[in-house]
């Protein structure tokens, strides 16, 4: 066993106290990282072992994990509005924090204005009440794919 797993109290072996010592290990430096992968590096367990922990919920692992990524993620927006408040602060970041902030204020809006596909639609559905698309087309039937084509390449315009 390396030298550097002797560090991590309770490290060897499955017993009760061990597997509390290697997740309180590991979420101090998840805590400290905020990814799985390098909290994992640090303390040299493999991530399976976290997943299986979270999954089985040992010791109340799932929550107190959710907790640990809930501290963090609140530490990084700390970090955040810190710098969002300095007056020479990148607009951006500025932007990215208020629509965390506030979301129903800054959100982007996407608003389509164009209403030539609802009106297109309109005229169609008018059109072919009733029509069954499955079957294959008879001549009359032709004759409207002809005219919805007109229609379109009339709006295009």
């Amino acid at each position: 066993m390396p030298a550097s797993k002797t560090n991590i109290p309770g490290h060897r072996g499955n017993n009760p106290e061990a597997v509390k010592a290697r997740q309180d290990a590991f979420l101090q430096a998840y805590d400290k990282y905020g990814t799985i992968k390098h909290a994992c590096n640090e303390i040299r367990i493999d991530r399976s072992t976290v997943t299986s922990w979270r999954n089985r919920d040992v010791n109340g692992f799932a929550a107190r994990m959710n907790d640990a990524r809930d501290d963090f993620a609140e530490e990084i927006e700390y970090t955040l509005f810190q710098r969002a408040k300095d007056p020479k602060c990148n607009p951006i970041l500025v932007i990215f924090a208020l629509k965390g902030l506030k979301p129903e204020k800054y959100r982007d809006n996407t608003v389509v204005t164009d209403e030539t596909a609802k009106d297109v639609l309109k005229e169609l559905r008018s059109r072919y009440k009733g029509l069954n698309f499955e079957e294959a087309p008879t001549a009359e039937e032709a004759s409207v794919h002809e005219q919805a084509e007109l229609i379109l390449k009339n709006k295009r315009k």
